[in-house]
């Protein structure tokens, strides 16, 4: 059984304070305690908050100077106070929702043999909180650009190649690459489905794979994002990895074997797995 472990958020106040009309606001942070082991990391309140503007700032009556105080993390000892004791949205659901997360987190980590190991807890943490479809997104897009490179080298003295060279050098020098792989790959396919096509006959069969299955994984992405409704709950707002461990995996096999069937479906899903296995490195 994996040991009982406490957290809870506070204001370090090691840290020099932002003055404002309403008090020292401190940065908000947690400390995870278990088998007499104490770990303090900070709270990612801020970046969630971020799409909760419109209640944050009815909560503070408009008070924006305090609203963009919270917003950055910082909060006064009378306000954490306050929000925790009559449960103010969002905030109060968020610090939650983020005590829920990293409760998930440590048990992911549980060892029997070596208890929970905490040194690597706040990036653990990072990691299972991060939106999934930007890490597919990211990867893609990196490995996509490392085989554009091999071709561009191997063909560039290459008379038989000429039109294989021609297309990589478009493609390396004149897409804006600062855009989502998914975008970029969808506009050019639809643009240049030739081209395209005559770029992946010389791409690797794991990258191919990578493309088709993460493809499909955003088709599906609205009905996803349905699923786990968690805005109007206050609630940690990502497709993170937590929730493809616990249902987009199952959810996404289903929904793959209707349309592609089973073999197919598997390598899909095993593939996107494997991808985050490789890039966050918290399978359970």
């Amino acid at each position: 059984m994996p040991p009982k472990v406490t957290i809870e958020h506070y204001l370090n106040k090691k840290i020099k304070p932002v003055p404002c009309s309403s008090g020292k606001f401190y940065p908000l942070y947690l400390q995870i305690q278990s088998n007499g082991k104490t770990v303090r990391i900070k709270s990612n309140l801020s970046r969630y908050l971020k799409i909760y503007n419109g209640p944050l700032e009815r909560m503070t009556n408009g008070d924006k100077e305090l609203a963009l105080l919270m917003n950055s993390g910082l909060f006064s000892e009378s306000w954490l106070k306050k929000i925790t004791h009559e449960k103010r949205f969002p905030v109060f659901h968020l610090m939650a929702d983020e005590i829920s997360v990293l409760k998930k987190v440590i048990r992911l980590r549980y060892n029997k043999k070596e208890n929970t190991v905490f040194s690597d807890i706040g990036r653990m943490y990072e990691n299972c909180v991060k939106e999934i479809t930007d890490v597919f997104d990211d990867f893609i897009k990196s490995a996509f650009q490392e085989e554009l490179k091999v071709l561009f080298l191997h063909s560039i003295d290459a008379v038989e190649k000429k039109e294989l060279f021609r297309l990589v050098n478009y493609f390396i020098h004149f897409i804006n690459w600062n855009h989502p792989f998914y975008n970029i790959y969808d506009s050019t396919c639809e643009l240049m489905p030739c081209e395209m096509k005559k770029i992946e006959r010389h791409l690797s069969k794991e990258l191919r794979l990578s493309i088709k299955a993460y493809t499909a994984y955003h088709t599906y992405i609205n009905p996803l994002n349905r699923f786990f409704e968690k805005r109007e709950q206050g609630r940690i707002a990502t497709l993170s990895l937590l929730d493809w461990q616990s249902d987009i995996k199952s959810l996404l096999t289903k929904q793959f074997e209707l349309i592609f069937g089973k073999k197919v479906a598997l390598q899909y899903t095993r593939r996107l797995d494997d991808i985050l296995n490789q890039c966050l490195g918290c399978r359970d």
